[in-house]
């Protein structure tokens, strides 16, 4: 016998109902680059690219791990505030911010007028906060420059996130997050998957203070899976 729909649930032929994946949301802001770039040597440009490229190897270390079908990669690009609102409603598990971080600590969103938009850390927290209500969300990682303060205030409300305590490179971002989702993707915790992050930009001679993991409590992220 092969799987059955019943209702809105797809059956197998042992009678369980078999779960929906899991989503793994990646959102990208880089507002500098969406104005209309007129020469192919804006640096802006590649910085646009970056974030594509960081895109493209968190879906491939998905799909490395054999969990295709348990984990499901949804994106959310040019995101502005109101982008990022709807999407956890949508309640993901895990949300990968893919963008610019400020000095201050404040994460830069594309504006509705198309300007940048500065978002600072107790308003990003109050919306993870407020649409974390049911408890879906696992993990927060923030890839970005100096989101280290960011990362404090959604961890009062997500089990772990990932934040960055000062310069990401753009190749020191793709490593780690490589690293980190192949592993949390093969059904190891979240923790396992930071010290894999780390232990990759160890092996570039990256900064290896730079990825920060916190918590919402003690050993919370020794015990959250993405995948299980």
């Amino acid at each position: 016998m092969g799987d059955q729909v019943r209702g809105n649930k797809i059956v197998n032929h042992y009678g369980t109902p078999r779960r929906p994946p899991r989503v793994v949301l990646l959102t990208a802001a880089d507002p500098l680059s969406a104005a209309d770039l007129r020469t192919a040597t804006d640096p802006r440009t590649a910085a646009r690219l970056g974030l594509d490229k960081e895109h493209r190897a968190i879906s491939r270390a998905i799909d490395a791990a054999g969990a295709g079908d348990r984990l499901t990669v949804r994106t959310s690009l040019a995101l502005r505030y109101g982008d990022l609102r709807r999407e956890l409603l949508r309640n993901p598990a895990v949300v990968h911010f893919s963008g610019h971080g400020t000095r201050s600590g404040a994460i830069v969103l594309a504006g509705e007028d198309g300007h940048p938009q500065s978002v600072p850390p107790r308003i990003l927290g109050d919306l993870f906060r407020i649409a974390n209500s049911r408890g879906t969300l696992r993990c927060v990682v923030l890839n970005a420059c100096w989101s280290q303060a960011q990362a404090f205030e959604i961890a009062r409300h997500v089990p772990c996130v990932v934040g960055m305590s000062g310069r990401l490179p753009d190749g020191d971002a793709i490593r780690y997050a490589e690293a980190f989702y192949e592993t949390v993707a093969a059904g190891r915790d979240v923790a396992c998957g930071h010290d894999m992050g780390v232990n990759a930009l160890d092996l570039d001679g990256g900064d290896v203070r730079l990825p920060v993991l916190m918590q919402q409590r003690p050993g919370v992220a020794g015990r959250t899976l993405v995948v299980d």
